[in-house]
């Protein structure tokens, strides 16, 4: 009798142990049915975020309230995550998210993380008992850890539906193509293939591959697909003024394949992008974005279209609220997935999958459109597969631009401008330009720019990301409230003081980057950028932490973009009887403005120019730039170096822009206009107003306004000039004749 009660003991802790180690338990409690620990793109939660996740499974026929039961990786603190009164529902699911860094206090998101390579799990009962211990393998990316029919097994994942109604999981190779995107000069017979005996399904619409797609069986001809009809270009709802392209376009081929198993296991979906006897290409950048159609032109879930609810709007004769256009939707919830491959004189650079948003302000409401590029987990990896900017080591996020008001061989204005002012004190977007392809159809040169944001950031100066906050047109961009209380702190400074005083302007400079600041300034008004005002096409940005670390200052500092407008020569109509001239000779100072709040209304710079050290400061960095950045000769030479032109409408206002905007900036600080040539001699490092000389010099600058030297320790001597003080090595100088020299011996 003693024997068998022993045997009955053994057996029943043997299948005890057998249970947590398998992680099966008795139907009539609360369960884990589904771990997944490498969640990359199988679900988010509400704001758009893939975090590893626990499915809790009901399998009683009542309600259960989980207050106090407890989920753990750790046996000796079995709650690390304590439910609050959370109810799963009889035969229902519950998914719980884990975040180690959690914050907000999320009833069902944990503030720890799982680990994809293998651990144990336990889930505890409010009264200490461990009712189900699991052991979790090691996780491929979006793979799980399941109940399956009784026992558990690696599946594919299946989160609030049941299990079994998916394939246990097993890797299956990707599509292998016999060609890989580019240029060809001729139509071929693109073969595809497979590793593991899978089918291989495609489209050649941009569409994503499915069981109900094309079954690969034969090599595919790749042609030349121009002649046919535009697809994309004739549609009519993608801009108010409903605009389509009927003259047929350039078109690339597009092939989309993807692999599926017996058992219904897929692999990734892979996108070549192929352009046939297309030869003017052959040098130049090409970006092809692929997405399924229904992304872009769906009423209700197309982001590139008016949408459902504008078009009743318009069939109701505009009658009621106006609704928003679906292209002006923002937010991760119009981002959709999308293939982004750039290919450079002909050699793929990269082929990557990505989300995609419509970008811009204005633009948007025409049928050309810009984009945002964002690299995830989700769809790829978190960068791109390659930085494609210069001296840069990784990209997360980029801006495919689409200038609407330049020329079309001067596409590339707002780059170039920018490029212009990148060795100054304010940040910059690099850029390229590329021919950009959307599902196989040509169009439009497009510039790839750097995207701001808190990446941008800790990529060019070392600042971790999430410290950093950025504010855009009087909105916070990234970053905490904090961060905003800390610019409407400094607006209402501003707005409150005035700046002749001196306590109050030394206050000013530890709450703005001075340089920053004059540095945007100058450029604007130099550029005369009509469409730029201190809260319109505005962004700045501060570290929160003050350290040693350049930058990281807690100090504002500015970055200028949105140059469309700028440096332009254009007749722009108020109304019937008003057209203003926007060109070299117009005075922003006292000009009218159509689009920005004048500039004469500022609130930051013009009382910031009644401070005596700031103005001379505006003064000489102006100059400084003019003379320099600015010069016609400067901008001449990169334009034939960077595009191999020689006369454009930039250079026609930057061979004019200093006549006349050096007059106004006399006016406005109410000194004599006249203009003098100072010359430099020296092969010493010296200081000239801002420039860093070591070099013979020579630039045009205000005959009644003073300059600073810094001859850093040599001696030197002076023609037609005067010192006025001497502060700190730094040296004021007026002019005192007509060929000022100074020579540094």
């Amino acid at each position: 009798m003693k024997k068998n009660i022993f045997i009955l003991i053994l057996i029943i802790f043997l299948f005890m142990i057998s249970s947590c180690n398998l992680g099966v338990i008795n139907n009539d409690q609360i369960m884990i049915n589904e771990v997944c620990t490498n969640n990359k793109s199988v679900i988010c939660n509400e704001d758009y975020k893939y975090y590893d996740y626990v499915e809790l499974y009901n399998p009683t026929l009542e309600d259960v309230n989980l207050k106090n039961y407890g989920i753990s990786d750790d046996k000796e603190n079995k709650y690390q995550f304590k439910f609050k009164s959370v109810f799963i529902k009889a035969k229902d699911y519950l998914i719980v998210y884990f975040d180690k860094n959690n914050t907000n206090d999320d009833e069902l998101t944990a503030d720890f993380s799982l680990d994809e390579n293998g651990e144990s799990l336990y889930l505890t009962m409010p009264n200490g008992t461990i009712i189900q211990e699991l052991s979790i393998p090691c996780l491929l990316k979006n793979t799980s850890y399941g109940k399956y029919n009784n026992s558990f097994e690696i599946i594919n994942p299946s989160p609030n539906e049941q299990n079994e109604k998916y394939p246990i999981y097993h890797f299956i190779d990707n599509p292998s193509f016999s060609c890989d995107s580019g240029i060809y000069n001729s139509q071929f017979e693109l073969s595809i293939s497979s590793n593991n005996n899978a089918k291989i399904y495609y489209t050649l619409d941009g569409s994503v591959p499915s069981e109900n797609s094309t079954l690969y069986k034969e090599p595919i001809i790749v042609t030349d697909p121009t002649n046919n009809p535009n697809v994309l270009k004739s549609r009519t709802d993608t801009s108010v003024a409903g605009t389509s392209i009927t003259n047929k376009v350039d078109k690339a081929f597009i092939v989309r394949a993807i692999a599926i198993s017996d058992d219904g296991n897929k692999s990734d979906i892979i996108t070549k992008s192929y352009l046939i006897n297309k030869r003017s290409y052959q040098n130049k950048k090409i970006v092809s974005l692929v997405t399924d159609n229904y992304n872009l032109y769906d009423e209700e879930y197309g982001i590139y279209v008016k949408g459902k609810a504008y078009k009743e709007y318009e069939e109701n004769g505009k009658n009621g609220k106006e609704p928003t256009y679906n292209w002006d939707q923002t937010g991760r919830a119009w981002e959709r997935d999308c293939n982004f491959t750039l290919i450079d004189k002909n050699e793929v650079v990269m082929s990557d999958d990505v989300g995609i948003r419509i970008h811009g302000y204005g633009g948007r409401t025409y049928y050309i459109k810009s984009f945002n590029i964002y690299a995830r987990d989700c769809y790829n990896d978190d960068y791109l597969s390659n930085p494609i900017f210069k001296d840069t080591s990784k990209t997360k996020s980029l801006v495919l631009k689409y200038d609407r008001y330049s020329n079309s061989s001067e596409k590339f204005r707002d780059g170039f401008l920018q490029s212009l002012v990148s060795d100054a004190n304010v940040d910059t977007q690099k850029y390229e330009m590329c021919a950009l392809f959307l599902n196989g159809e040509y169009w439009h040169t497009y510039m790839i720019m750097q995207k701001y944001n808190d990446d941008y950031i800790e990529e060019k100066y070392g600042i971790p990301k999430d410290d950093v906050g950025l504010i855009k047109e009087q909105e916070l961009e990234d970053g905490i409230e904090s961060d905003y209380d800390d610019y409407l702190e400094f607006v209402n400074f501003v707005k409150r003081n005035n700046f002749n005083n001196s306590k109050n302007y030394n206050k000013l400079k530890n709450m703005i980057d001075i340089d920053s600041f004059i540095d945007l300034y100058a450029t604007q008004i130099y550029y005369n950028h009509f469409d730029f005002s201190y809260r319109k096409n505005i962004l700045l940005w501060k570290s929160r932490s003050v350290t040693d670390r350049p930058y990281q200052d807690g100090k504002l500092l500015w970055m200028v973009y949105d140059f469309d407008y700028a440096a332009v020569n254009k007749d722009v109509k108020k109304d019937e009887n008003k057209t203003i001239r926007y060109d070299y000779a117009y005075n922003i100072f006292t000009g009218e403005n159509l689009f920005a709040l004048d500039f004469k209304d500022d609130i930051f710079f013009h009382k910031f120019m009644k401070n005596e050290d700031f103005k001379i400061r505006f003064v000489s960095r102006f100059m400084d730039l003019a003379n320099n950045n600015f010069s016609p000769e400067n901008v001449k030479n990169k334009l034939l170096s960077e595009y191999n032109i020689g006369n454009t409408s930039i250079n026609i206002f930057f061979n004019n822009r200093f006549e006349y905007i050096s007059k106004y900036l006399a006016e406005y600080i109410n000194i004599n206009p006249d203009i003098v040539n100072i010359s430099v001699e020296t092969n010493k490092d010296i200081i000239f107003n801002s420039l860093d000389l070591s070099t013979n010099y020579s630039g045009m600058y205000y005959k009644d306004f003073v300059i600073t030297i810094n001859p850093l320790g040599n001696d030197y001597s002076l023609i037609d000039l005067e010192v006025v003080s001497t502060k700190d090595d730094v040296i004021t100088l007026k002019v005192v004749g007509d060929n000022p020299k100074i020579t540094i011996k």
